[in-house]
This record gives structure tokens, C-alpha cells and sequence, in this order.
């Protein structure tokens, strides 16, 4: 019988790694969705031993943790997708009222124009 090539990924074998140095530890993450970082530590659990002590958190969930206590005493937040969303629609309300950037024009009442933008 052949043996069966090794299938998991270097990033398990690495989770798997940093496990079990720090059984006890607290690690965080960082995932571009949350329910990717929870798939992450499911297959973690299934084909390395366990996951005890990870938390899954997202790049903006990591910032507005690390920057929102400064953020705040300044009185400012950080937006969420919806805040991000309303801010670039009114952006673009703006740019459509003026005349400088006529080339917009086919964007102004098109259903999800903010989507035909980067990011």
C-alpha cells in the first residue's frame, strides 16, 4: 500500500505549531473574515490537536481594538462597512453635483455604484 501524501497546509502544520508552544497562552487570529478564522481553527482541531486559546479577529476589528481608546478621547470612531458605504455615497453625491468629472455621469443612478470602487 502507498502511503498517502501529507494534505495539510503549512499554515495548519504552523497553527498547529504555535498550539502547542503556548498550550496555554492567549493568541489571536487574524483573519480576513471571521467565519474564515473560525474554519481555520476547525480544520486546526480536526487535523492538529486543538486550538484552546485562539481568537479569531479581523485586521479592522484588530485596529479599532488597538487605536479605539485613542480614537475615542479624540472623538472619533472608526465606520463599519455600513458607515464606509454611506461615506462613499455621499462622496460620490458630491462629485455628481458638480461638473468636473462628467465621465461619472453613468455611475449616478445605477444600483450598487459604490461597488464598481476599489477596496
Amino acid at each position: 500500500m502507498t502511503e498517502r501524501p501529507n494534505l495539510r497546509s503549512t499554515l495548519l502544520r504552523s497553527l498547529g505549531r504555535v498550539a502547542k508552544a503556548h498550550p496555554l497562552s492567549r493568541k489571536i487570529l487574524v483573519s480576513s473574515t471571521f467565519g474564515e478564522g473560525t474554519e481555520l481553527l476547525r480544520a486546526l482541531a480536526l487535523h492538529e490537536g486543538g486550538w484552546a486559546g485562539f481568537e479569531v479577529t479581523t485586521p479592522g476589528r484588530l485596529a479599532a481594538r488597538i487605536a479605539g481608546a485613542e480614537l475615542a478621547s479624540a472623538g472619533l470612531a472608526t465606520l463599519d462597512q455600513f458607515g464606509q458605504r454611506a461615506l462613499v455615497d455621499r462622496a460620490m453625491d458630491s462629485a455628481f453635483a458638480t461638473d468636473q468629472w462628467p465621465e461619472l455621469g453613468v455611475l449616478e443612478h445605477g444600483l450598487g455604484r459604490a461597488g464598481c470602487l476599489p477596496g
